[in-house]
């Protein structure tokens, strides 16, 4: 007979309860396993080499924009029928509100993808730039603001919750 099968003495249990332990421990990862592969969604990235190539020109015009000292600040609120209220506002080095500039706000679901919304915003009196969209999911965006200031291209990049 197998000596594990075999009763002697008190210690009988000890090997039964490594067998068991590493059961536990491979049953548990083979169920997280399962359900990582069964609940990934799939990240893509369009035109990936062509922006590795890119890259350096890329570094110089962020550069450039950071020295301009001009930010962007991206309010969300809610509004009627399950949209959101969007306001950007864009202040120049000394704090004034940026006037006639081209905005559109694109809006990102880092973890899933199939969900983006752009949205061109339209300026009202006091400078802001609004709009109203509808994200179809709770949770974190990224909104990639895009702009044309004076005939200049500038991006900047926010993470918002929404509301």
């Amino acid at each position: 007979m197998i000596p594990l099968l075999r009763r002697q003495g008190r210690d009988w249990w000890v090997p039964w309860t490594f067998i068991g332990f590493f059961g536990v421990v491979f049953a548990a990862n083979g169920v997280l396993a399962y359900l990582a592969f069964d609940t990934w969604t799939g990240l893509t990235t369009k035109g990936a080499y062509e922006k590795g190539l890119d890259h350096n020109r890329t570094v110089q015009t962020a550069e450039d924009q950071r020295r301009t000292g001009w930010t962007a600040a991206v309010g969300l609120a809610p509004s009627d029928g399950g949209r959101t209220k969007v306001t950007v506002e864009l202040r120049g080095r000394d704090g004034q509100r940026l006037q006639g500039a081209q905005v559109v706000a694109h809006f990102i679901r880092p973890t899933q993808a199939g969900h983006d919304v752009d949205l061109p915003l339209s300026a009202d009196r006091d400078g802001r730039y609004v709009g109203e969209v509808v994200l179809p999911l709770p949770g974190q965006w990224e909104v990639r603001l895009d702009a044309d200031v004076h005939g200049r291209a500038m991006r900047w990049v926010r993470r918002v919750e929404r509301p």
